[in-house]
């Protein structure tokens, strides 16, 4: 073993070939400018499909709607004011719940309370049985 490090450790090293980092730094390069061309390409060629895709999807519903506009504006129309008004109906509701809240919370928070206490009453039950046989 001893000899095998010795004849390891008297190798002579080589250093590389002259220019070899300058040509390196010039591959590595190109190398970063064909990926991001690639990566570039890729992208549209994604967002070209995309776009297809959608297109493919809302034609049916396009060719409809440019048959007859108006009757898709009003039903449009009619459904935003729907939407509207549910969103009145939540916010009065929430309103009420909110009045209600005080009231419900000062019964809940009872029953919790008493129900906390039947608990410890039944820990110290037990606590004190468990005692008294030692």
């Amino acid at each position: 073993m001893a000899e095998i490090n010795q004849w390891l450790q008297s190798a002579t090293l080589v250093g590389p070939a002259p220019g070899f980092g300058e040509r390196f730094a010039t591959r590595l390069a190109a190398h970063h400018q064909r990926q991001q061309r690639q990566q570039a390409i890729g992208q549209l060629i994604l967002i070209l499909a995309g776009i297809g895709t959608l297109g493919w999807m809302f034609a049916p519903w396009a060719m409809r709607f440019l048959d007859d506009p108006a009757a898709h504006l009003t039903a449009l129309i009619a459904s935003l004011l729907s939407l509207w008004e549910l969103i009145e109906a939540l916010v009065r509701l929430g309103s009420i719940v909110l009045h209600l809240v005080p009231v419900s919370f000062q019964s809940a928070l009872g029953i919790a309370l008493g129900g906390l206490s039947a608990i410890s009453l039944l820990w110290l039950k037990h606590f004190a049985h468990s005692t008294k046989g030692s």
